[in-house]
């Protein structure tokens, strides 16, 4: 099974270092990696080899914004140049949570179906419309959390009708705007899946640029594209979680989603995943040890 691994890092975490070097070690995996513009990318430059690859056209990424579509695109139109069944999209806090060998495995069980969430009744519902149909000022991409950023934010809802954003409304109205669709970021697709996308936003290029100004519309965008393509096979498990097979922690806090450490290792494994996100930093090398022992 061959597979590319693209990744959306912003800094030399521990948790990069060691999925790089564990998932480059098999031959018939590639990574790709996009390093924020912001950050140093000699940090990095020492993970790079046959199979790993770091893209030089960098962009500098801001949370919730479009920039993160456009970053996930870069990678996602690298990765063709490579041949691939499966194309993972991960960040740099990922480890992964299962050994290559049950992952390819559970692929050729599955094969050909995509493993990507949309969110279901099971969670709590985000209409994706009103992420794009406004143009979102500053205060909604800080990560900030205060008292003044939250009153700043909840009155630019209640005066978002004045910002209404034109190009997707003009899309709506020509009956050009695909429906939308939400769900998590990270997934893996095949081979034709991945095509399919980059040749969608490339015969429809005013797609993305009326994403500008939406609000973390990098759950959207993709998912809506996706659900353009025909005799499109979604894995479905009525008993997971979340069908891209990821474990991430969106309940515990108090980092939404949760940093996770050593205590949650008894829930990783009670199921299968592709990968686990996103590990603390501040885990001993010890403890590191132990998502290590994931892949045994």
């Amino acid at each position: 099974m061959q597979k590319v691994f693209i990744v959306a890092a912003h800094q030399p975490s521990r948790a990069l270092f060691w999925t790089v070097e564990y998932l480059s070690s098999f031959p018939d995996n590639h990574l790709i990696i996009h390093y924020d513009a912001k950050s140093d990318i000699n940090e990095i430059l020492p993970l790079e080899k046959r199979n790993v690859y770091i893209l030089r056209a960098r962009l500098p990424v801001y949370w919730g914004d479009v920039s993160q579509i456009q970053a996930t695109l870069l990678l996602l139109r690298q990765a063709l140049s490579v041949e691939f069944d499966y194309c993972f999209f991960i960040s740099g806090e990922d480890v992964p949570a299962a050994s290559n060998e049950k992952i390819n495995t559970f692929l050729e069980k599955n094969n050909h179906q995509e493993f990507i969430h949309y969110q279901n009744g099971r969670g709590t519902y985000v209409d994706p419309y009103p992420r794009v149909l406004y143009r979102y000022p500053a205060c909604f991409f800080q990560r900030k959390n205060d008292l003044f950023t939250r009153i700043k934010r909840k009155l630019c809802v209640y005066s978002r009708p004045l910002f209404k954003n034109r190009e997707i409304a003009a899309l709506i109205a020509s009956n050009q705007l695909p429906p939308l669709y939400k769900g998590t970021n990270w997934f893996t697709l095949t081979a034709e899946s991945v095509k399919f996308i980059v040749a969608y936003h490339d015969a429809h290029p005013e797609l993305l640029r009326a994403f500008h100004g939406s609000f973390c519309a990098d759950e959207i965008f993709f998912h809506s594209l996706l659900k353009c393509k025909p005799d499109l096979r979604l894995y479905q498990d009525p008993q997971a979680t979340s069908h891209c097979l990821r474990y991430i922690d969106w309940h515990s806090g108090p980092h939404y989603p949760k940093k996770l450490d050593t205590r949650d290792l008894a829930a990783i494994t009670r199921r299968f995943y592709f990968f686990t996100r996103k590990v603390s930093e501040n885990v001993t090398d010890a403890e590191f040890d132990q998502f290590k022992k994931l892949v045994s």
